[in-house]
Protein backbone atom coordinates (compact mmCIF):
# COMPACT_ATOMS: atom_id res chain seq x y z
CA UNK A 1 0.00 0.00 0.00
CA UNK A 2 1.45 3.32 -0.53
CA UNK A 3 0.14 6.87 -1.46
CA UNK A 4 1.20 9.43 -3.86
CA UNK A 5 0.76 12.68 -1.33
CA UNK A 6 2.48 11.81 2.10
CA UNK A 7 2.06 15.20 3.06
CA UNK A 8 -1.50 16.32 1.66
CA UNK A 9 -3.22 13.15 1.67
CA UNK A 10 -1.23 10.86 4.28
CA UNK A 11 -2.44 7.45 4.83
CA UNK A 12 -4.51 7.88 8.48
CA UNK A 13 -5.54 4.28 9.52
CA UNK A 14 -4.87 0.53 8.51
CA UNK A 15 -6.75 -2.21 9.54
CA UNK A 16 -6.75 -6.27 9.02
CA UNK A 17 -9.92 -7.83 7.36
CA UNK A 18 -10.93 -11.03 7.57
CA UNK A 19 -13.00 -13.05 4.62
CA UNK A 20 -15.35 -15.89 5.01
CA UNK A 21 -17.77 -17.89 2.81
CA UNK A 22 -21.65 -17.44 4.07
CA UNK A 23 -24.83 -18.67 2.70
CA UNK A 24 -26.49 -16.69 0.18
CA UNK A 25 -29.85 -18.05 0.00
CA UNK A 26 -30.78 -19.42 -3.62
CA UNK A 27 -27.79 -18.19 -4.96
CA UNK A 28 -25.40 -20.46 -3.29
CA UNK A 29 -22.59 -18.80 -0.99
CA UNK A 30 -21.42 -15.94 -0.91
CA UNK A 31 -17.79 -14.09 0.59
CA UNK A 32 -17.71 -11.32 2.78
CA UNK A 33 -15.53 -9.37 5.10
CA UNK A 34 -15.27 -8.06 8.39
CA UNK A 35 -12.94 -5.79 10.56
CA UNK A 36 -10.08 -8.64 12.34
CA UNK A 37 -9.97 -6.61 15.43
CA UNK A 38 -7.69 -10.07 17.71
CA UNK A 39 -4.28 -9.21 17.81
CA UNK A 40 -2.94 -12.19 19.21
CA UNK A 41 -1.57 -14.12 16.18
CA UNK A 42 -1.37 -10.50 13.84
CA UNK A 43 -1.62 -6.87 13.63
CA UNK A 44 -1.06 -3.61 11.70
CA UNK A 45 -0.27 -0.67 13.56
CA UNK A 46 2.12 2.23 13.46
CA UNK A 47 5.09 3.58 15.29
CA UNK A 48 5.57 7.21 13.81
CA UNK A 49 2.02 8.73 13.40
CA UNK A 50 1.20 7.03 10.87
CA UNK A 51 4.10 7.68 8.30
CA UNK A 52 4.49 4.02 7.91
CA UNK A 53 1.93 0.97 9.05
CA UNK A 54 3.66 -2.11 9.38
CA UNK A 55 2.14 -5.61 10.07
CA UNK A 56 3.57 -7.75 12.57
CA UNK A 57 3.05 -11.49 13.23
CA UNK A 58 3.18 -13.23 16.32
CA UNK A 59 6.08 -15.66 16.32
CA UNK A 60 6.16 -17.16 19.69
CA UNK A 61 2.63 -18.70 20.21
CA UNK A 62 3.62 -21.64 22.65
CA UNK A 63 0.18 -23.95 22.55
CA UNK A 64 0.01 -27.75 21.28
CA UNK A 65 -1.58 -27.16 18.06
CA UNK A 66 0.21 -24.34 16.50
CA UNK A 67 -2.09 -21.83 15.19
CA UNK A 68 -3.84 -20.55 11.67
CA UNK A 69 -5.49 -17.46 10.57
CA UNK A 70 -7.07 -17.82 7.02
CA UNK A 71 -8.31 -14.82 4.57
CA UNK A 72 -6.72 -11.64 5.53
CA UNK A 73 -6.64 -8.53 3.67
CA UNK A 74 -5.38 -5.16 4.63
CA UNK A 75 -7.71 -1.97 4.40
CA UNK A 76 -5.83 1.78 4.53
CA UNK A 77 -7.96 4.71 3.98
CA UNK A 78 -6.14 8.37 4.35
CA UNK A 79 -9.72 9.62 4.98
CA UNK A 80 -11.18 10.42 1.58
CA UNK A 81 -10.23 7.08 -0.07
CA UNK A 82 -10.11 3.39 0.98
CA UNK A 83 -7.82 0.38 -0.67
CA UNK A 84 -7.50 -2.64 -0.04
CA UNK A 85 -4.28 -5.26 -0.61
CA UNK A 86 -4.56 -7.04 -3.85
CA UNK A 87 -4.64 -10.07 -2.09
CA UNK A 88 -5.56 -11.72 0.78
CA UNK A 89 -3.27 -13.75 2.84
CA UNK A 90 -2.68 -16.62 5.50
CA UNK A 91 -1.24 -16.18 8.81
CA UNK A 92 0.22 -19.79 9.78
CA UNK A 93 2.60 -20.73 12.90
CA UNK A 94 3.49 -24.49 13.71
CA UNK A 95 4.05 -25.88 16.99
CA UNK A 96 6.82 -25.31 18.62
CA UNK A 97 9.11 -28.37 18.09
CA UNK A 98 10.57 -27.75 21.85
CA UNK A 99 6.95 -28.03 23.46
CA UNK A 100 6.63 -30.06 26.66
CA UNK A 101 10.45 -30.64 25.88
CA UNK A 102 11.84 -31.00 29.19
CA UNK A 103 11.07 -32.59 32.60
CA UNK A 104 12.63 -33.57 36.20
CA UNK A 105 14.72 -37.04 35.89
CA UNK A 106 12.64 -38.79 38.36
CA UNK A 107 14.89 -42.07 37.53
CA UNK A 108 15.80 -43.77 40.53
CA UNK A 109 19.17 -44.39 38.99
CA UNK A 110 20.14 -41.41 37.98
CA UNK A 111 18.30 -38.44 39.39
CA UNK A 112 19.99 -35.09 41.62
CA UNK A 113 18.29 -32.82 43.59
CA UNK A 114 18.88 -29.31 43.37
CA UNK A 115 22.45 -29.35 44.71
CA UNK A 116 22.46 -27.22 48.60
CA UNK A 117 23.59 -24.50 49.53
CA UNK A 118 27.18 -24.72 50.74
CA UNK A 119 27.89 -22.34 53.20
CA UNK A 120 30.95 -23.47 54.95
CA UNK A 121 33.50 -24.47 52.32
CA UNK A 122 37.21 -24.56 53.54
CA UNK A 123 39.63 -22.96 52.44
CA UNK A 124 42.06 -25.01 50.14
CA UNK A 125 45.28 -23.98 48.68
CA UNK A 126 44.36 -26.02 45.27
CA UNK A 127 43.75 -23.66 42.65
CA UNK A 128 41.18 -26.21 41.19
CA UNK A 129 37.68 -25.25 41.49
CA UNK A 130 35.37 -26.54 44.15
CA UNK A 131 33.06 -28.92 41.67
CA UNK A 132 29.09 -28.70 43.45
CA UNK A 133 26.86 -31.02 41.10
CA UNK A 134 26.92 -31.63 37.25
CA UNK A 135 23.08 -31.28 36.77
CA UNK A 136 22.51 -32.38 33.51
CA UNK A 137 20.68 -35.52 35.42
CA UNK A 138 18.16 -33.18 36.89
CA UNK A 139 16.08 -32.83 33.70
CA UNK A 140 15.09 -34.91 31.06
CA UNK A 141 15.68 -33.44 27.37
CA UNK A 142 13.19 -34.84 24.01
CA UNK A 143 15.46 -33.98 21.01
CA UNK A 144 18.35 -32.57 22.60
CA UNK A 145 19.75 -31.77 19.36
CA UNK A 146 17.58 -28.94 18.70
CA UNK A 147 16.04 -28.13 22.50
CA UNK A 148 18.74 -28.42 24.49
CA UNK A 149 18.76 -26.63 27.63
CA UNK A 150 21.76 -23.49 27.62
CA UNK A 151 22.15 -22.45 31.32
CA UNK A 152 24.30 -19.93 33.00
CA UNK A 153 25.03 -18.35 36.40
CA UNK A 154 22.76 -14.65 37.21
CA UNK A 155 22.28 -12.71 40.41
CA UNK A 156 19.60 -13.56 42.90
CA UNK A 157 16.96 -11.38 40.50
CA UNK A 158 17.68 -14.54 37.74
CA UNK A 159 18.16 -11.73 35.52
CA UNK A 160 21.37 -9.06 36.01
CA UNK A 161 24.67 -9.97 35.68
CA UNK A 162 26.59 -11.31 39.08
CA UNK A 163 29.21 -10.26 40.84
CA UNK A 164 30.26 -13.94 42.43
CA UNK A 165 32.68 -16.94 42.20
CA UNK A 166 30.09 -19.65 41.15
CA UNK A 167 29.93 -20.32 37.97
CA UNK A 168 29.41 -23.33 35.15
CA UNK A 169 31.85 -25.21 33.01
CA UNK A 170 30.70 -26.49 30.31
CA UNK A 171 27.04 -25.72 30.44
CA UNK A 172 26.63 -28.49 33.01
CA UNK A 173 29.13 -28.51 35.71
CA UNK A 174 28.29 -26.15 39.09
CA UNK A 175 31.47 -25.25 40.71
CA UNK A 176 32.74 -22.66 42.97
CA UNK A 177 36.31 -21.24 44.24
CA UNK A 178 38.06 -23.05 47.45
CA UNK A 179 40.89 -21.06 47.41
CA UNK A 180 39.87 -17.21 47.69
CA UNK A 181 42.57 -16.32 50.85
CA UNK A 182 39.92 -13.76 53.06
CA UNK A 183 37.25 -16.07 52.53
CA UNK A 184 33.99 -14.70 51.05
CA UNK A 185 30.20 -14.86 50.51
CA UNK A 186 27.60 -16.16 50.82
CA UNK A 187 27.62 -15.92 47.35
CA UNK A 188 23.83 -15.51 46.51
CA UNK A 189 22.73 -16.82 42.76
CA UNK A 190 20.44 -17.91 40.23
CA UNK A 191 21.23 -20.77 38.59
CA UNK A 192 18.62 -20.61 35.25
CA UNK A 193 18.67 -23.00 32.51
CA UNK A 194 16.65 -22.40 28.93
CA UNK A 195 15.52 -23.78 25.62
CA UNK A 196 13.45 -22.49 22.99
CA UNK A 197 10.54 -23.14 25.12
CA UNK A 198 10.67 -22.60 28.38
CA UNK A 199 12.93 -21.60 31.15
CA UNK A 200 13.94 -23.16 34.69
CA UNK A 201 15.61 -21.50 37.90
CA UNK A 202 16.90 -22.10 40.80
CA UNK A 203 18.54 -20.58 43.89
CA UNK A 204 22.36 -21.45 44.80
CA UNK A 205 24.91 -19.63 47.69
CA UNK A 206 27.85 -20.50 48.81
CA UNK A 207 30.48 -19.14 51.33
CA UNK A 208 34.40 -20.15 51.29
CA UNK A 209 35.55 -19.67 55.10
CA UNK A 210 38.20 -17.35 56.14
CA UNK A 211 41.53 -18.90 55.77
CA UNK A 212 42.70 -18.99 58.88
CA UNK A 213 39.76 -21.04 60.13
CA UNK A 214 40.69 -24.27 61.34
CA UNK A 215 44.42 -24.16 61.09
CA UNK A 216 45.51 -24.95 64.67
CA UNK A 217 45.84 -28.42 65.96
CA UNK A 218 47.11 -29.89 68.85
CA UNK A 219 49.57 -31.64 69.02
CA UNK A 220 48.73 -34.25 71.68
CA UNK A 221 51.43 -33.54 73.25
CA UNK A 222 51.21 -34.79 77.54
CA UNK A 223 51.28 -31.92 79.91
CA UNK A 224 54.48 -30.13 80.89
CA UNK A 225 55.19 -31.71 84.00
CA UNK A 226 55.18 -29.18 86.96
CA UNK A 227 57.53 -27.36 88.03
CA UNK A 228 57.43 -28.30 91.42
CA UNK A 229 59.58 -26.48 94.17
CA UNK A 230 60.92 -23.46 92.11
CA UNK A 231 64.28 -22.08 93.62
CA UNK A 232 63.71 -19.39 95.89
CA UNK A 233 64.91 -15.36 94.48
CA UNK A 234 65.06 -12.84 96.33
CA UNK A 235 62.63 -9.96 95.00
CA UNK A 236 64.60 -7.14 94.21
CA UNK A 237 64.08 -3.56 94.70
CA UNK A 238 61.76 -1.72 91.89
CA UNK A 239 63.29 0.65 89.51
CA UNK A 240 62.12 3.38 87.86
CA UNK A 241 60.93 7.24 88.67
CA UNK A 242 58.77 7.21 92.17
CA UNK A 243 59.71 3.08 92.62
CA UNK A 244 60.11 2.21 96.25
CA UNK A 245 60.12 -1.39 98.49
CA UNK A 246 61.11 -4.86 96.31
CA UNK A 247 58.88 -6.04 93.07
CA UNK A 248 58.11 -9.76 91.98
CA UNK A 249 61.21 -11.27 90.16
CA UNK A 250 59.72 -13.54 87.55
CA UNK A 251 61.91 -16.64 85.86
CA UNK A 252 61.04 -18.29 82.30
CA UNK A 253 60.77 -22.13 83.12
CA UNK A 254 58.81 -22.92 79.77
CA UNK A 255 60.06 -21.36 76.22
CA UNK A 256 58.17 -21.47 73.10
CA UNK A 257 54.66 -23.36 75.18
CA UNK A 258 52.72 -22.86 71.87
CA UNK A 259 55.03 -24.95 69.35
CA UNK A 260 55.45 -27.30 72.16
CA UNK A 261 51.51 -28.10 72.39
CA UNK A 262 50.22 -27.11 69.00
CA UNK A 263 50.50 -26.51 65.19
CA UNK A 264 49.62 -23.84 62.49
CA UNK A 265 49.14 -25.66 59.23
CA UNK A 266 49.49 -22.42 57.67
CA UNK A 267 52.02 -22.55 55.07
CA UNK A 268 51.98 -19.00 53.78
CA UNK A 269 52.45 -17.74 57.08
CA UNK A 270 49.70 -15.23 57.10
CA UNK A 271 47.64 -17.00 59.48
CA UNK A 272 49.98 -16.44 62.29
CA UNK A 273 49.21 -16.97 65.76
CA UNK A 274 47.59 -13.92 67.39
CA UNK A 275 47.87 -14.63 71.10
CA UNK A 276 47.93 -16.95 73.92
CA UNK A 277 47.28 -17.38 77.61
CA UNK A 278 46.59 -19.03 80.29
CA UNK A 279 43.33 -20.84 81.55
CA UNK A 280 42.27 -22.73 84.50
CA UNK A 281 41.83 -26.05 83.68
CA UNK A 282 39.04 -27.38 81.30
CA UNK A 283 39.99 -23.82 79.57
CA UNK A 284 36.47 -22.19 79.73
CA UNK A 285 37.99 -19.53 82.22
CA UNK A 286 40.98 -17.10 82.54
CA UNK A 287 43.44 -18.16 84.68
CA UNK A 288 43.81 -15.78 87.75
CA UNK A 289 46.95 -16.29 89.23
CA UNK A 290 49.17 -13.79 90.72
CA UNK A 291 52.40 -16.28 90.42
CA UNK A 292 52.28 -17.58 86.47
CA UNK A 293 52.04 -15.57 83.65
CA UNK A 294 52.11 -15.81 80.03
CA UNK A 295 54.46 -13.57 78.22
CA UNK A 296 55.75 -12.96 74.70
CA UNK A 297 59.40 -12.75 73.32
CA UNK A 298 60.09 -12.24 70.03
CA UNK A 299 57.76 -14.88 67.76
CA UNK A 300 57.65 -16.86 70.77
CA UNK A 301 55.27 -17.35 73.78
Amino acid sequence: MRTNDNTNCPVTDCKLLKWKTVANGLFGTKDVSESYDDETYVKVDTEDKGQSWDLYFKTNYNELGGVDVKRLQLECTNGKQIERSVNQFDYKQNVNPCLQSVSRNNDVATKINEPADMLAIPYSTSTDLLQVANFEKLYNVASPSICALTCGVFAKDCSSTPNTRISLKDNWNLQTVQNYAEGYGPDETCIKCANLDDSFTFNFKAKQILRCHNRLTSLGTSQQDDEGVLKWIEDRPCTGFGAFGNCKTWRTFQDDVFNSYFANKNDDAKCPVTDCKLMKPGCSEDADSINVRMSKSGSKW
